[in-house]
């Protein structure tokens, strides 16, 4: 499940193998398998650090033509509201919801 009650500007996933923590704050991304005795901080690579951009990049890629091509890419995109929406889910149902692949 996924806490929106979590202290201070931050979001918990919990799932059946681990935990995810992001805070906003200090833009930390921290894991922990099932096992684990504490959280790990996750060192992300840098493209997939940065801005929220995505109409400039949209227009960027409309003006090259094909040569540069927007992230997230649709299916990306699909991914992503496959997440969003299950968050939604299991928060009205009170209960774990699968996310399909």
């Amino acid at each position: 499940g996924a806490d929106a009650m979590a202290p201070g500007d931050r979001v918990e996933i919990y799932g059946s193998v681990g935990t995810l923590t992001y805070d906003f704050g200090s833009d930390v991304v921290q894991v922990g398998k099932l096992g684990d005795r504490a959280l790990h901080v996750v060192d992300l690579p840098p493209e997939l650090e940065g801005e929220w951009r995505v109409e400039e990049d949209f227009l960027a890629a409309v003006k090259s033509k094909g040569r540069i091509r927007p992230r997230p890419n649709f299916e990306e995109g699909v991914r992503y509201m496959r997440v969003v929406q299950a968050v939604a889910d299991s928060h009205a149902r009170n209960e774990w919801v699968e996310i399909k692949k």
